[in-house]
């Protein structure tokens, strides 16, 4: 984990001679996971990483990234207490469209799960019962904002395209027969450089 999130804020310095485009990210996740009968993007966790962009004109690019990033589940119902902490190693592979000071993002991510745990009655976190898959395929949107000369803010929303783990339970509202991530993700950037766009 330290060695990946380590290359992920190294990874703009290394890039920024090539003409791409760098920043290093750090934000807040509100997420969910659908299917645990617990509503509401209650747990709080957090993303830090760094990603690469390159323009092909002047309204189109594309943009890959590394990034840990923590995600789960908390439920505000004192007779059904519940949380999970999943944390992953990820990497969003997305295309851009450029407007003005915005950039609207849309792809996927593909993640590894690194380390997970549970706490199902508040007696403190454990092992889940029941084990979280170790891969997760993912879809992700976004728009980020040129809020100053070096600074991006972003907001996503991202969901699990694969399921993380099976039903617990006799629950079953989704085809795959499983649970799924849900989570928004509010985060700054600081840019170390802006992609040039290829000349044709």
């Amino acid at each position: 984990m330290k060695q990946l999130l380590l290359l992920a804020l190294l990874l703009p310095i290394f890039v920024t001679a090539q003409d791409f485009g760098a920043r290093a990210t750090v934000g807040l996740v509100a997420s969910q996971i659908d299917g645990d009968k617990m509503n509401g993007f209650h747990k709080l966790g957090y993303v830090v990483g760094a990603d690469v962009n390159r323009r092909f004109s002047k309204s189109w690019g594309g943009q890959i990234g590394l990034r840990v990033i923590q995600k789960g589940s908390a439920s505000t119902d004192e007779q059904s207490f519940y949380k999970a902490k999943l944390n992953y190693a990820e990497m969003p592979v997305c295309a851009t469209f450029h407007l003005k000071q915005m950039v609207f993002e849309g792809g996927l991510t593909a993640g590894v799960l690194v380390h997970s745990l549970e706490d199902v009655e508040g007696y403190g976190y454990a092992q889940p019962a029941y084990s979280f898959a170790k891969f997760e395929l993912g879809s992700i949107v976004g728009i980020s904002y040129r809020l100053l000369q070096n600074i991006d803010v972003t907001a996503q929303f991202a969901y699990s395209l694969s399921r993380i783990r099976p039903y617990t339970s006799a629950h079953s509202a989704y085809m795959d027969g499983g649970e799924h991530n849900n989570l928004l993700t509010f985060a700054v950037s600081y840019v170390f450089a802006d992609s040039k766009i290829l000349k044709h």
